[in-house]
């Protein structure tokens, strides 16, 4: 069963009837995307969930969170036939560019960094602490592949979701990191069931 949440901007979260949905998680080397189609009667849906929209998409609870880059519709008959194409939230760190070295720093610490510099407007409240120390340097990087670069140090993979923080059984994990952020960083396969959009989030 899928259930889908849109938010517009500065608007209501309201509960979607579709006609198709289709999503690609995030895999390693890129960032999912979504397609959503609906068709209605109602012309108001044209401009309702404009680009920015927050999306949240609940498949068999599975959850993925992005944004609408792409609404489209045409008048087919009677009926309206709205698109809406967009990206997962993991898809902001490509285009944000990256050059720093870090000398004998703990991973955790270099995530922290790297946010509060070229992202402080998500929410850092939810990291792990990782205590392993590394030197390494990113020349030009997008976020995106400096994050996966790390995530393979720590043993993880990750992907940017919007939740508020939520307890992780660190005990049960592995030396690494995990972070939820207000846009950002998984290292956990559990999304928070209670996210809330952000004005920041919304494409350049």
């Amino acid at each position: 069963m899928t259930e889908i949440e849109i938010t517009p901007p500065l608007g209501v979260t309201e509960s979607v009837n579709y006609a198709s949905c289709s999503v690609n998680h995030v895999g390693t080397g890129k960032a999912g995307d979504f397609s959503i189609s609906i068709s209605t009667f109602d012309a108001t849906l044209i401009d309702r969930y404009p680009m920015g929209s927050d999306v949240r998409i609940n498949q068999d609870g599975n959850i993925f969170r992005g944004w609408v880059l792409n609404p489209t519709s045409q008048l087919d008959g009677t009926f309206w036939l709205i698109k809406l194409d967009g990206l997962c939230y993991t898809g902001r760190t490509q285009k944000i560019m990256v050059t720093e070295q870090y000398i004998n720093w703990a991973i955790s610490d270099i995530v922290k960094d790297l946010f509060t510099k070229y992202a402080p407007q998500f929410n850092q409240d939810s990291i792990v602490s990782c205590s392993k120390i590394i030197s390494i340097k990113f020349q030009d990087q997008f976020l995106f592949d400096v994050m996966e670069q790390l995530a393979t140090l720590a043993g993880y993979e990750f992907f940017i979701d919007e939740p508020v923080p939520e307890q992780i059984d660190t005990l049960s994990l592995p030396s690494g990191w995990a972070e939820l952020v207000e846009t950002f960083i998984h290292l956990v396969s559990y999304p928070s069931e209670t996210l809330y959009p952000s004005e920041y989030l919304y494409p350049a």
